[in-house]
């Protein structure tokens, strides 16, 4: 058995300790990215793309012939796309999404049943599209922890939002819940997710205030 596998067999508590452990966190974000909201065509457009690249190359959708990735959320208003840019080559090399919830609802709607826990938050939203060029997946120091800061503190302090839901695939359970302080809803079974080519997914929810909280704590 490899080391690997000998190490999801620990128990979740002591596994996430170890995870936090061995993070290398820059309190600086590093002067070599930028990170803001899309605000032109051409920044959409990059964000759209590094989405698709990234989404076909985890299987969750086929090559589409524009090379970029768009849903229907993302041509409402009330969805914001946070980038980040390479501020040598000016170009995005990260991108996220907020998909606030609206009478239109959200994209987790086609696969839960999550009235209930909507119904808790005046504002809520909807985590989604999270992908970062290939080339700079291996800098999470420089690139990831700083851009997923950036993203918590937009939630926080432009959109006021008080809490926010995610699906992911079972596999990054431990990224969610042991790093970013993220709880799986309980009483949400396992779903195939059509938004992402049928690939399973989970439901996970964060409530801002706590998520506060265990970032003091842990980091």
């Amino acid at each position: 058995m490899r080391l690997r596998d000998l190490f999801k067999l620990l128990p979740e508590t002591i596994r996430h300790r170890i995870i936090r452990s061995r993070l290398r966190l820059n309190p600086e974000a590093s002067s070599d990215f930028i990170f803001k909201p899309a605000e032109t065509k051409e920044e959409l457009e990059e964000a759209f793309a590094v989405l698709h690249d990234a989404y076909v190359g985890q299987g969750y959708m086929d090559p589409h012939a524009s090379g970029l990735r768009v849903t229907k959320y993302h041509a409402l208003p009330t969805t914001t796309v946070l980038v980040a840019k390479d501020r040598n080559s000016n170009r995005v090399v990260g991108t996220i999404s907020i998909v606030r919830n609206t009478s239109r609802g959200i994209p987790l709607d086609s696969a839960f049943s999550i009235k209930h826990i909507k119904s808790q938050y005046a504002h809520f939203a909807e985590v989604s599209s999270l992908a970062i060029r290939k080339e700079y997946r291996n800098k999470p120091t420089d690139l990831l922890w700083p851009f997923l800061r950036y993203f918590y503190r937009y939630c926080r302090d432009v959109m006021k939002l008080e809490a926010y839901i995610i699906g992911v695939n079972p596999s990054w359970h431990d990224l969610y819940s042991g790093i970013l302080g993220f709880k799986r809803l309980s009483g949400l079974s396992l779903k195939e997710y059509g938004f992402v080519k049928n690939a399973p997914v989970v439901a996970y929810i964060a409530d801002l205030a706590e998520q506060e909280l265990i970032f003091y704590k842990e980091y």
